[in-house]
Formats: structure tokens, sequence, C-alpha cells
């Protein structure tokens, strides 16, 4: 077993290019196609290799950050979906139930109950049903951010109740609007790239 030349603890696995020495992994680097010992390293090409091993843990942390983000991206398509099925779901069944019911008017000439034909026309609203129930949810996310924003720049911290109501379905009407005028599918290929990790 050969030690390695500059501590003589571990095993020198690698021969340095230029002068043959042997020496361990940390005593070595790869430098312009040649395994170099620290010995015949220039000043600038040491620095590189210090540099490169540094780099290595902020490049690591960057990563994990890049994955919370992804993961936190992918919880939100799939709540956008449980969302989306949900509201919009009992919206589409309630909107399918009326669709085919029958009608009933009382003529006030006569007095007698009139039955009408099914207004199927609303099964035309089951798909802007279920799209705006993805529309608000994706509209909802830039919306809440910008309001909580704006209470932290005006120094508030609760709302008075009435008020915060008001204010929520005024924010949930605009989150609707954004969302369906194509702030939502901004807002979804968006989650959609950070959840593949391209952002």
């Amino acid at each position: 077993m050969v030690k390695c030349s500059y501590c003589d603890e571990t095993e020198g696995l690698r021969q340095c290019g230029r002068c043959g020495k042997f020496a361990c992994e940390a005593h070595t680097a790869f430098v312009a196609g040649k395994i170099l010992c620290i010995g015949c390293q220039s000043g600038s090409q040491r620095v590189d290799t210090i540099g490169a091993k540094a780099a290595k843990p902020a490049a690591t942390a960057a990563t994990a950050g890049g994955t919370k983000a992804a993961q936190k991206a992918r919880l939100l398509i799939v709540w956008s979906w449980i969302f989306t099925a949900a509201v919009g779901g009992l919206i589409a069944i309630s909107l399918i139930g009326k669709a085919f019911m029958p009608t009933q008017q009382v003529d006030s000439a006569t007095g007698t109950t009139v039955t009408g034909a099914a207004p199927t026309g609303l099964l035309l609203l089951v798909p802007v049903a279920i799209y705006g129930a993805w529309a608000l949810y994706w509209g909802w996310i830039p919306i809440w951010r910008g309001w909580q924003s704006f209470l932290r720049s005006i120094g508030c911290l609760i709302a008075p109740a009435l008020l915060f109501a008001a204010i929520f379905l005024i924010m949930g009407a605009l989150a609707l609007v954004y969302g369906a005028l194509g702030g939502g599918f901004a807002q979804y290929a968006l989650a959609k790239r950070t959840a593949q990790g391209l952002d």
C-alpha cells in the first residue's frame, strides 16, 4: 500500500501527472486534463480547487431550496384539482339537477299549475362552473398576497370584522375575474414549472 506523499495516514491512490508522486484525493486535483498533486498545482489552480469545494455546499443548499419550492408547487397543483372538483363539482351537480327538472308555474288567469320544459340550457353552464372554480383557486393566490402586502404597508394588523368580510368578498370577485381572464393559466404554468424544478 502506497502512502500519500503529503499525509502519511491515508493511502495515495492517485499519481501526479507531472512529478509522479502518489497522493490522496484531498491532496490532488484534476487540472487541465491531468491529475496534479498540490505541490505541482499553481496558486491559481489551488484557489480554484478550494473554491469549487466551497461552492459545493452552496449548490446543495440551492438544490434543497429548489426542492422545497417544487414540493410546495406540486401541493398547490394537487389542491387546485381538489378545490376544482369539490366546488366546481357541487355547482355542476346542482346545475345538472336543475337542467332536468321541468319548470312549474302558476297561471295567474286560471290559477292552475302549468308544467314547462326542463331548462336543459343550464347544462352549458357546467363547464363554466368548473372553469370558474379552477380560476378562483389560481386567481386567489396573487390577490391574497397583494392584499397582505397592502395591509402590511399601511401598518394595519387586524381589520374590523365587517370590513374584512366585505373585502374578502371583493377579493374573491377579483380573484375570480383575474383567474378567469388568464391569470389562472399564468399561475398554474408557474406552479408547473416550479414543480418540475425549472424555476
